[in-house]
């Protein structure tokens, strides 16, 4: 199946005005909006920015997604992304009721098209929106396509993810 890369550029700081729906399977729609960024620092690899954004769901009954039902708000998740051409990632706290447990760092690679899918296909609707506020108008998107269209460079699989006591770490050298 071709993938279509619909995006919509804009000019304002990368904070979604609306509503994106990331997935639709299983009778269920996710959607996120970002809320608040903020730069939280700067390296060499990149820019680590700090964000709040929210999620919803909406059910649909037998996959009828072309239909508007209400959405759930799933509430808001403290998130850093490190915005990197050469080490991209998405670090999301392994427990909001317990944040001395670390940060989660989920290293992305959007080069490798078949790697991205659920949660991952989240991560990088997320990522793309936070670090060049392309807004997704389409689930179906060559990441691989719009990736090299921005100058990423084609990233080796990571071995594994990973957690840190502090998202700052992905400022200084590769771990």
């Amino acid at each position: 199946m071709a993938l279509a890369i619909i995006v919509q550029l804009i000019n304002s700081p990368p904070v979604s005005a609306e509503q994106f729906v990331s997935n639709c399977k299983m009778d269920t729609c996710r959607w996120f909006k970002i809320e608040k960024r903020e730069i939280a620092g700067q390296s060499s690899e990149g820019e680590l920015l700090k964000l709040r954004y929210r999620e919803w769901e909406s059910h649909h009954p037998n996959a009828t997604y072309n239909k508007k039902y209400p959405r759930k708000n799933m509430g808001t998740a403290p998130t850093y992304i490190f915005c990197s051409k050469t080490r991209p990632a998405i670090i999301f706290q392994v427990d909001e009721k317990a944040p001395d447990k670390g940060w989660n760092v989920f290293l992305l690679t959007p080069r490798e098209e078949a790697s991205i899918a659920g949660a991952n296909l989240l991560a990088h609707m997320l990522y793309f929106n936070a670090c060049h506020g392309i807004n997704f108008e389409l689930k179906e998107i060559s990441f691989s396509k719009l990736s090299k269209k921005l100058g990423y460079a084609e990233i080796e699989s990571p071995d594994d993810d990973y957690v840190t006591n502090d998202p700052m770490t992905l400022l200084g050298p590769r771990k």
